[in-house]
């Protein structure tokens, strides 16, 4: 009698949990449709998604074990987001090769992280680490893209010659929005460099702090005889510092230990941090795609979006455009990796539906604190 009182409330617990973990799911798919300037809630909840959906997925199982109705709690609640699963894993996508017997453009997107600037070296000048920026030349140089969007763009003259040694490994990138004169101060700025003309090329305002306002570059490219319009953006990032990378170090690995008063102080201040990029993010997200819907060409937008799939950034850009990973991509496709618990796709090629799409892919080449995507677009 014991062990089925035990056992009983043991069920009563996980019935709570349940019905909990359930709702928390049903709230990371309103991350679409609520702004975080309205409620952040719910875009916390969509950061979590991965882990709810798991969550979910076993007290289905825990109660099918039982044979107990209660499992159809969380397989409906999935169900219901179905669509949502096809964002965080590609069983294939497009699997058709790209073609041969027609033109085809090669798009990669890459945040550079300054090339390394933040690894500092004394011997190198204090600004630059010249094996992390040789790594990334090198994985430019084997893409070998026809349109190559960068963000955190640095180049210091003295000590940082990025741009004779990306005309050394890119010869074909001959134009480039902003114009990159062999001396620059360009430092931590979004760049397109392309094989194809540039017509002319921008900046998207906003209200937002982040490169003065400007959180967006675009150019207009002569594509053969069609013009292409191609964003390089930058959304609001969280700014994690390394006390923040250290604290999710410890607080996410089996033997990483935080004390009450630490877990305390670290969980409030990168909540804090999250809570304000998301707001700023719903600026620079509206000004973008307001600009995008009057472009008078088809647009490929690039770059690093600080937002995962399930997301209010993510929505409004899927509402007028297609996502490459899930069109034509594999597996979860992330590009941010903190540890092994904590990895996330915020990197991504939105691209308008009257262009075809092949082989989106993403290199796991761990140079920059971002994996490089790629992709092929034609007309």
């Amino acid at each position: 009698m014991a062990g089925k009182k035990v056992f009983s409330l043991l069920n009563a617990l996980a019935v709570v949990l349940n019905v909990l973990a359930a709702l928390l799911l049903l709230s990371a798919y309103m991350a679409d449709f609520i702004s975080p300037a309205s409620s952040v809630f719910f875009a916390f909840a969509g950061l979590a998604y991965p882990f709810l959906l798991l969550l979910n997925l076993f007290f289905a199982v825990y109660w099918l074990v039982q044979r107990r109705r209660m499992a159809l709690l969380s397989l409906l609640c999935i169900g219901v987001g179905i669509h949502y699963l096809l964002r965080y894993y590609q069983y294939g996508g497009n699997l058709e090769p790209v073609p041969e017997d027609r033109p085809v453009t090669k798009v990669m997107s890459y945040n550079v992280q300054l090339f390394g600037r933040y690894q500092t070296n004394a011997k190198e000048g204090g600004n630059v680490s010249a094996a992390s920026r040789d790594t990334m030349l090198d994985v430019m140089e084997r893409v070998k893209p026809d349109i190559l969007c960068m963000q955190e763009f640095c180049h210091l003259a003295t000590a940082f010659p990025t741009i004779p040694l990306l005309h050394q490994k890119l010869p074909h990138l001959r134009y480039a929005y902003p114009a990159l004169a062999e001396r620059t101060s360009l430092s931590g700025v979004n760049v397109i460099l392309s094989a194809y003309p540039v017509l002319q090329g921008g900046v998207v305002s906003d209200a937002s702090p982040l490169w003065n306002g400007y959180s967006a570059v675009y150019a207009d490219l002569k594509v053969g005889k069609d013009t292409l319009r191609v964003y390089s953006l930058h959304l609001q990032s969280v700014q994690l510092q390394k006390d923040d990378y250290d604290f999710a170090q410890r607080w996410t690995t089996a033997n990483g230990e935080t004390e009450g008063e630490e877990f305390s102080v670290g969980s409030r201040r990168m909540f804090g941090k999250l809570r304000a990029a998301y707001g700023i993010r719903c600026l620079q997200v509206d000004s973008i795609v307001a600009h995008v819907a009057r472009s008078p060409y088809p647009v490929v937008v690039c770059g690093d979006f600080n937002d995962t799939p399930w997301s209010y950034t993510y929505r409004q850009f899927g509402k007028c455009l297609k996502d490459a990973q899930v069109h034509s991509g594999k597996g979860r496709g992330n590009t941010f990796v903190l540890n092994r618990l904590l990895r996330f796709r915020i990197d991504y090629v939105f691209y308008s539906a009257s262009l075809d799409n092949w082989g989106h892919s993403v290199l796991r080449k761990q140079a920059s604190d971002h994996f490089p995507v790629y992709t092929y677009i034609a007309f």
